[in-house]
């Protein structure tokens, strides 16, 4: 293997490069915690979504403002957003713990 089809493979990886963000952590951990297939899968899902959403929103941006334009959109989004993966994390934590106890 190449080195630009190694960096490639580490990068396709996710958990190998650099996480900026424990939540990416959290929710391997709690796809895991799960025990289903079927409910790590979701949690999985749901998460590489809502982390792919910025990158969407850039799609078809080719001029330079506009795109700064759009950069500075997600930027006014960072801590609403952040507090939304907190509050999820926890609520899906919860509901892990919860189903893991009968309740």
């Amino acid at each position: 293997m190449g080195a630009d089809h190694r960096e490639q493979a580490e990068r396709a990886a996710g958990l190998v490069t650099i996480v900026t963000s424990t939540t990416t952590y959290a929710a391997v951990l709690l796809a895991a915690w799960s025990g289903r297939l079927a409910t790590g899968a979701l949690i999985g899902a749901g998460f590489g979504l809502v982390r792919a959403l910025p990158l969407l929103l850039l799609k078809g941006v080719a001029e330079p403002a506009r795109l700064r334009g759009r950069f500075e959109a997600l930027e006014a989004l960072r801590a609403p957003a952040a507090l939304l993966a907190k509050v999820g994390l926890i609520a899906a934590a919860a509901a892990l713990l919860a189903s893991h106890q009968g309740v």
